[in-house]
């Protein structure tokens, strides 16, 4: 499936019978006339950072889950980037979000 900028890819899992899924989303804002200035650049990078940095033990604790989430930011938006088992990666992602 490929529509309004959003796809979704299916495999079975063979060998563990666990599914996984990875989501991806980009976060575009315009906060300090983010891309077009080098202080919105600075600041997005330290904002990543930040935001990995306080999410350190809840991060932790879904890697014990088989779940990773990272943020990175790009030229020109925030790159989202989750994986994980499906059963556990709903409560993630909106967990995730909401400390945003």
């Amino acid at each position: 499936m490929n529509a309004n900028n959003s796809q979704i890819y299916y495999k079975q899992d063979e060998i563990y019978t666990s599914p996984m899924a990875g989501i991806r989303c980009k976060i575009v804002t315009t906060d300090l006339d983010y891309p077009k200035t080098l202080e919105s650049k600075v600041f997005s990078l330290l904002w990543a950072n930040m935001f990995t940095s306080s999410l350190n033990e809840f991060n932790f604790m879904a890697d014990q889950a088989g779940i990773k989430g990272e943020i990175t930011p790009r030229p020109n938006h925030l790159y989202v980037q989750i994986d994980g088992y499906v059963d556990n990666i709903e409560n993630f992602v909106s967990d995730y979000f909401s400390q945003m």
